[in-house]
């Protein structure tokens, strides 16, 4: 819910997502309570999600009670359905669409007054600060900072209108999809349905990073030694080149990394591909996670995909972890083949084999949280690496925030409430420990959810 800024929308996809997952009746004053807000508030935003039309019969509200009912739409859509008509990202998406923009002309087409846009524009920068990015104002409305987080923001941006636009890049794609089959030499399907809808994201990733020229990815941190196998370099080379897109090592790195989040889509035949120099990548990486990649590597013998997850991790390790922390990103770990048995199969390998350090740590549920764990262990490294900082976040107000925190600092000792920049955002959204109920998902339980309905759309 980063990108919302509408306090209603935020307060409806908060309710909804508590309906959603609760299964059984909701009063109104218990709803009232948890979200500290007045019965007839409440009342109005549950009329007001009957109102949207995918929505329509998902709650069945009584006079004093709410219940969701068939749990045909995730909580996920209704955040992108909220953000993709939200103010934060009008601004972005004209900012995108428009190589020259002024304040006063952006305040013209959203129809609200220059002051009131600095208000919405100072709360945008604060949400975008710990991606390392700025929207600056002047002498004309640009987004500024860390190179790969704006390419990943553009792209989020561009994907949300996935639907509205589907019918009038429909040939564009399907040309994309056929090229891009033939030259990984891919069976292309005739049929450009929901299903591949990857491909849509991929070409709308790679016009993201078509912008980007090489002066402005020189501070970033890439490997100065291709990490992708000869071939994989040929393929991505007369891809890029065939769109008009600048042919650099770190283009084609980012062009792979593309081709990383939208794996899932490009069904089986994809993953046989051996596009990664996996030794040449391990060779490279940085000493300090040098030996748990190693052990890592020993105790699973992995393929390119966790090599690459780790590299992710050693590069832009802030952003992902945020990223994947979002409750409404679709992270690339989640499309794991088999994910969940692989999280259970590694957190026993780190419990047998680095027992001391992570045994306290069963609550941890991602992947990227028990890597990081490691990282944070000078003992179980060859150099000492700074202590995680964890921001925590609660919809349940101070108090509970508190409680959380208390929690926290009595397992991990290395929760950090004074910087701005995070590596991990606790969230306990999905928790709601009441005196109502008790009884909810887990996170781990939500992701399960989420596979088992990825993998029936997949």
């Amino acid at each position: 819910m980063l990108l919302i800024y509408e306090k209603d929308s935020l307060y409806k996809a908060k309710i909804y997502e508590f309906l959603f997952f609760h299964n059984k009746e909701v009063p109104f004053s218990i709803l009232s309570q948890l979200f500290d807000l007045h019965n007839t508030t409440i009342k109005r935003y549950l009329s007001e999600l009957q109102e949207i039309e995918f929505l329509k019969n998902e709650l069945f509200i009584s006079k004093t009670s709410v219940i969701c009912t068939k749990k045909n739409v995730l909580p996920l859509e209704l955040i992108k359905y909220f953000k993709a008509n939200g103010i934060f990202i009008d601004i972005l998406n004209m900012i995108y669409k428009n190589k020259y923009l002024t304040i006063e002309c952006l305040a013209q087409r959203l129809y609200v007054s220059s002051s009131h846009l600095y208000k919405i524009i100072k709360e945008l920068n604060c949400r975008i600060k710990i991606f390392d990015l700025e929207l600056e104002m002047f002498p004309k409305i640009r987004i500024t900072g860390n190179i790969f987080s704006a390419i990943y923001l553009e792209w989020s941006v561009r994907t949300l209108f996935y639907m509205d636009e589907e019918r009038k890049i429909n040939y564009e794609i399907k040309q994309f999809q056929r090229n891009f089959c033939a030259v990984f030499e891919l069976t292309s399907s005739n049929n450009f349905n929901d299903e591949q809808k990857g491909y849509y994201f991929y070409y709308q990733w790679l016009q993201a990073i078509k912008k980007i020229e090489e002066k402005d990815l020189i501070t970033q941190s890439f490997f100065s030694k291709t990490i992708l196998t000869e071939e994989a370099e040929n393929k991505l080379t007369f891809l890029l080149k065939a769109y008009q897109i600048p042919i650099t090592k770190k283009h084609i790195h980012l062009a792979y990394i593309g081709m990383f989040f939208f794996k899932v889509h490009f069904d089986n035949e994809f993953s046989r591909l051996n596009l990664l120099d996996t030794k040449n990548l391990l060779q490279q990486t940085n000493n300090q996670i040098r030996y748990f990649i190693k052990e890592f590597q020993k105790a699973f013998k992995f393929k390119e995909t966790l090599v690459l997850v780790s590299w992710l991790i050693i590069l832009y390790g802030n952003f992902f972890i945020i990223d994947l922390k979002l409750e409404d990103s679709f992270s690339y770990l989640r499309y794991f083949p088999k994910f969940l048995k692989l999280e259970k199969e590694i957190r026993k390998w780190l419990n047998i084999n680095f027992n001391d350090e992570i045994s306290q740590y069963s609550t941890l549920n991602n992947l990227n949280e028990l890597f990081l764990v490691m990282l944070s262990y000078k003992e179980s490294l060859v150099e000492p690496v700074p202590k995680i900082k964890i921001l925590l976040e609660s919809s349940f107000g101070n108090t509970r925030k508190q409680q959380l925190e208390d929690y926290l600092r009595s397992t991990i000792e290395f929760v950090d409430r004074e910087d701005n920049k995070y590596d991990v955002i606790i969230r306990d959204d999905l928790c709601f420990p009441t005196s109502y109920s008790n009884s909810m998902y887990t996170i781990s339980e939500f992701l399960e959810k989420l596979q088992f309905i990825f993998n029936q759309f997949g």
